[in-house]
């Protein structure tokens, strides 16, 4: 449906690698759910419903934002994107795309328990395999509470977004013509003291306010930061490649384990951050789809 209607692209968010998206059978059942819930047998009456009236009663956060995850209908989606990249059936079209380095913050309720280590050890071999757990450990290791703690917030952010932009750049790397940039948004200031998921975007458009992650008043650095980031972003938006301006020089991606753009304190190309967890993680990649044992 999108053909003809872009020539570049940029992801600044997960979505990719999403396991076992339901079907169009399941989201028309769940459009009824409302239906009996509000009172509101029919399209018009739930039309009618205060939006605020809505959100509280189908209880909308980021512990079930599964809920409004995209469907696999038929049309829109004809199958996951996860299939879609690995078969090539993508646009192939220039993509820039990247994570940031404090994701899991605003994702911490799905973390694996970590108070002790043998809780963090269960849930991880329950969720992986047994057979895997040694190898997860290489990666996500807990040979005290503290590290548990520090493996089991790594795992939801690479989870919940790492990952999937990875899986995502990679995966357009392997079957598409068109070049893909990689970033790691890392830069820290006492407006942004955590770069978790989301205080990118400020710095992409320039509109850094208060958010729930930032801290008083953005300052000069942070606006200086800003600028940098923008002028990449609208040389990709122009050209599909995001350098020529005087900054330094964000080298095409070349698959796992090659050079990202880490925009950070100092901006600079060097290896991306979390290949051996990605790949890790790509271990449970069956025919496309991200799909671990979950025992």
């Amino acid at each position: 449906l999108t053909e003809g209607l872009f020539d570049k692209a940029i992801g600044q968010s997960g979505a990719f690698c999403q396991s076992k998206m339901k079907s169009r059978a399941d989201a028309l059942a769940g459009g009824l759910e409302p239906n009996t819930q509000m009172n509101a047998p029919t399209l018009d009456a739930l039309r009618a419903i205060p939006a605020k009236e809505l959100q509280a009663a189908t209880n909308w956060t980021f512990a079930v934002h599964q809920s409004f995850a995209p469907y696999i209908d038929g049309y829109v989606m004809p199958e996951p994107p996860d299939v879609r990249f690995m078969k090539g059936l993508q646009r192939d079209v220039p993509l820039l795309a990247g994570w940031n380095a404090d994701e899991a913050i605003a994702f911490l309720n799905f973390r694996f328990p970590f108070n002790t280590i043998p809780a963090y050890t269960d849930a991880a071999s329950k969720v992986f395999g047994a057979d895997n757990l040694q190898d997860y450990l290489k990666v996500y290791p807990a040979d005290t509470a503290a590290e548990a703690a520090k493996s089991s917030q790594a795992e939801v952010g690479d989870i919940t977004i790492k990952y999937q932009v990875w899986g995502t750049a990679n995966q357009h790397f392997k079957t598409a013509k068109s070049p893909v940039y990689v970033n790691n948004f890392e830069f820290r200031s006492p407006f942004t003291p955590l770069p978790t998921h989301v205080t990118d975007v400020g710095y992409v458009f320039g509109t850094l306010t208060p958010t729930p992650f930032n801290k008083g008043a953005a300052s000069a650095a942070d606006f200086a930061m800003s600028d940098k980031v923008q002028t990449y972003w609208t040389d990709f938006a122009r050209s599909g490649n995001p350098n020529g301006n005087g900054l330094p020089q964000w080298p095409a991606y070349q698959g796992a384990g090659s050079q990202a753009m880490h925009l950070g304190n100092v901006i600079q190309a060097a290896q991306e951050e979390g290949t051996a967890r990605f790949l890790f993680l790509d271990k449970f990649r069956i025919n496309g789809v991200f799909t671990p044992p979950q025992q």
